[in-house]
C-alpha cells in the first residue's frame, strides 16, 4: 500500500477548514469575516503544534 505524505501546512489547513466550518455552522452570527479570522487562529495553533511533532514514515 502506498501512502502519500502531507506537509504540516496541508494538515493544518485541512483541519482548520473543518474546525472553522463547524464553528461557522454552529454560530448564531454567521459572519464570513469571523469564519476567516477563526480559520487563521486555528491554522496558526495547529501549525505550531504540528511543528513540535516528528512525522515517522511506517
Amino acid at each position: 500500500m502506498s501512502m502519500m505524505t502531507q506537509s504540516n501546512e496541508q494538515i493544518a489547513h485541512d483541519l482548520a477548514v473543518a474546525i472553522a466550518s463547524q464553528h461557522y455552522l454552529k454560530s448564531s452570527v454567521r459572519s464570513f469575516h469571523n469564519a476567516i479570522t477563526d480559520y487563521d487562529e486555528i491554522y496558526d495553533e495547529l501549525l505550531a503544534e504540528l511543528a513540535k511533532t516528528a512525522h515517522v514514515a511506517v
